[in-house]
């Protein structure tokens, strides 16, 4: 009985871990997400804030389950590090997950889709905004509505880290000074971002074979 318990929760840990590679699911052309999540997978970018220039480096660092819509969901845990001192400091964690209509960031209490794959040309969604009642009939307003459209399918970007065939992307909202471009290969994952004065472009990354 022992062996057998023991084999069960083997058998666990390498589905967990394989799940975080891609939801097969999903219509991925051939089985290939926009941001591969297999643990181990990096990417480090030359990012630029305001008069600001740095870089920072996001690892595939595991998994984990979180209590989303009153079930929990398996989800790959992304770690940020921003280099310091002359060495990496780990700065946030997020959490992402592929499924059928393509790439969600997940949070404690709710989801959302940050690139739709695959998508056709000028095709949009909507992620609606939050209010919370602060009695006595006011409304106060968490987030605002924000709407994303697929500018282009195969826009070429040439970074530090190579060329890449990427789906360019723009999310809009009433509350931001500036649309905020994102631009993806599928397979790879996020090449390069701009928002204004603030930018992110991909100087090198690792993705392990499937």
């Amino acid at each position: 009985m022992k062996k057998i318990i023991i084999c069960m929760i083997v058998a666990l840990n390498i589905l967990i871990i394989f799940s975080c590679s891609y939801d097969t699911t999903g219509p991925h052309t051939n089985n290939q997400p926009i941001m591969p999540l297999k643990v181990g997978n990096s990417w480090t970018y030359n990012c630029h804030y305001l008069t600001e220039d740095f870089v920072k480096k996001a690892v595939v660092t595991g998994s984990t389950f979180l209590e989303n819509e009153q079930k929990p969901t398996h989800v790959c845990v992304v770690t940020w590090y921003t280099f310091t001192n002359d060495e990496w400091v780990e700065e946030e964690v997020q959490y992402y997950k592929n499924e059928f209509w393509g790439l969600y960031r997940y949070y404690e209490d709710k989801r959302e889709l940050v690139a739709k794959y695959p998508i056709e040309l000028n095709e949009t969604w909507t992620i609606p905004g939050e209010t919370e009642d602060l009695g006595n009939g006011m409304v106060g307003i968490i987030s605002w509505p924000r709407t994303y459209e697929c500018l282009h399918k195969n826009k070429e970007i040439v970074t530090p880290a190579g060329t890449f065939n990427c789906i360019k992307y723009v999310e809009t909202s009433s509350f931001y000074m500036y649309p905020v471009y994102s631009y993806y290969s599928p397979g790879i994952g996020l090449i390069k971002s701009s928002c204004g004065y603030i930018y992110r472009e991909l100087i090198d990354y690792y993705i392990k074979e499937e």
